[in-house]
């Protein structure tokens, strides 16, 4: 009976045994498994940032869209512009971009949203354009964790005019034509504007390529105090979307002058010259005085001459203050206004004085005579002397 307790006692013991070693092996591994999940808690924090910031790094690709218009189709300097974005839901996440800049609204740019029923209409407007607005935009949307884009190159063009030069216009009756031309001509309207001195007016025409403004100037138009005066002329284009550019041509309005010479009579050897002519017309660039032919030129420094304006007209005045014979010929006084001249003439002799010449032979006919007087008279009284004796 004892030998059978005592084996009972000791399978008991070996069972309580065994319990309480398997009880202490749980207790361990469950201080352990809360060891590991403190000491690891932060590297868990990490993995999962690690594993988010994989996720950003590599997102989903965006779905490229090309359902957009652009208004002007060809846009130019000083248009408004206007980009419109079409998506098929609404997207609360929209983003516009220039050159990978975000756009932000201000003076000149506007983002505005068009709701449809099956779409909306998302729209960027820039206004008053510039050739630094070109470039590549982009509108993106965002929703429920996708993203769609639409790229759009702009290319901007500048209003190019090409305009005739400025120029002199002689009013004698010529028709002139002033033009600006541009090959997108058609999508301006062009108005012609005439300032300054003399304001004469002409008709204009257009064609393909060219606004032509065609002046006819004559004396009547040009009266002598205006002439010089310069007028200028503006092409002014006027786009339809804002675009605007203009060119100035400046006309300088000239009336050819008459210029008259007196005849200074005749002009002896060693006697003071004075010459004169007058111009009509009181506005001039230059005066050259010239003798025998127009490209002789009288040298301006030895016998200056100069210039006055006396009533409306110029007064040209030539001095030479010893003659010689070689003075003779045809004098030829010319006023030059831009590249128009006029010339007066007049042809001078130069001699020998005949009231000298004459003086003397007077004195010597003179002289001659009152010596036979004498001589006469010596003989008269010699003749009498003799008689008496």
């Amino acid at each position: 009976m004892f030998i059978n307790v005592t084996k009972t006692a000791g399978k008991i013991w070996l069972l309580a045994f065994l319990l309480l070693h398997i009880s202490k092996c749980l207790k361990a591994k469950e201080i352990e498994t809360e060891l590991d999940e403190e000491g690891h808690s932060d590297n868990g924090d990490h993995n999962a940032q690690s594993s988010e910031n994989s996720h950003h790094e590599q997102p989903e690709p965006p779905v490229i869209l090309s359902n957009y218009t652009v208004t002007p189709d060809v846009p130019f300097t000083g248009d408004t512009l206007t980009i419109v974005c079409q998506f098929s839901e609404l997207n609360t996440d929209i983003s516009w971009f220039r050159n990978w800049f975000l756009i932000h609204n201000d003076v000149r740019i506007n983002m505005t949203t068009n709701i449809r029923t099956q779409s909306v209409l998302y729209a960027l407007t820039v206004k008053d354009l510039t050739m630094e607005d070109a470039g590549t935009y982009i509108c993106k949307s965002n929703s429920n964790g996708r993203s769609q884009v639409q790229i759009i190159p702009l290319l901007i063009k500048p209003v190019t005019i090409i305009q005739t030069s400025n120029t002199d216009i002689v009013c004698d009756g010529n028709k002139v034509n002033l033009t600006c031309c541009t090959n997108d001509i058609s999508i301006f309207n062009v108005q012609w504007k005439v300032t300054g001195g003399l304001s004469i007016i002409g008709t204009e025409t257009l064609n393909s390529t060219c606004a032509t403004y065609t002046v006819q100037a004559n004396t009547s138009l040009c009266p002598s105090d205006k002439s010089g005066q310069k007028t200028n002329y503006t092409c002014d284009f006027q786009g339809r979307n804002g675009a605007r550019s203009w060119k100035e041509i400046q006309v300088t309005y000239v009336r050819k002058a008459n210029v008259e010479m007196k005849d200074p009579g005749l002009v002896s050897v060693q006697q003071p010259l004075v010459l004169s002519c007058q111009s009509d017309v009181p506005s001039f660039d230059k005066v050259i005085w010239s003798i025998n032919t127009v490209d002789n030129i009288i040298d301006p420094i030895r016998f200056p001459h100069y210039e006055t304006i006396e009533n409306g007209s110029a007064i040209s005045t030539l001095t030479v203050n010893h003659v010689t014979l070689d003075w003779s010929g045809t004098y030829y006084c010319t006023f030059y206004q831009s590249r128009t001249h006029s010339t007066g003439t007049v042809t001078l002799n130069v001699g020998h004085c005949r009231f000298q010449r004459r003086f003397k032979l007077i004195q010597f006919k003179q002289i001659k005579s009152a010596a036979i007087h004498s001589l006469l008279v010596a003989a008269s009284n010699l003749i009498i002397i003799m008689t008496i004796q």
